[in-house]
């Protein structure tokens, strides 16, 4: 006959639960600026439990959410703006033969 008996666990049971982990990812894909240490102390007041800087930041990458910097906008002034509008401007004067040597110098800057 079998025996009843409680078998001991092959791991640690998990700190956070699978909806909580959902949570993590949800915030951090809506606000990709936050850093993983804004995430810890926002889990830490909303569920109350004490979570590492790595536990967050193993379940970011669990979801392929690699580094929390994100991608930096290009600070345009309205001088250059109006700078890039000139340009634009004398390109419709320019004869068509003329836009191949145009687009090398382009490039080459």
């Amino acid at each position: 006959m079998g025996k009843c008996l409680n078998k001991p666990r092959k791991f640690r049971p998990n700190i956070l639960t699978a909806r909580e982990c959902r949570n993590i990812v949800h915030e951090a894909t809506i606000n990709p600026s936050s850093s993983a240490w804004q995430l810890v102390e926002k889990m830490e007041k909303t569920s109350q439990k004490s979570v590492s800087l790595a536990t967050v930041k193993r379940v970011l990458n669990q979801a392929d959410l690699h580094g929390r910097v994100p991608k930096g906008k290009p600070f345009i002034t309205e001088l250059n703006r109006r700078k890039e509008a000139r340009i634009r401007l004398n390109l419709l004067n320019i004869p068509i033969e003329s836009w191949h040597m145009y687009y090398l110098v382009m490039k080459a800057k």
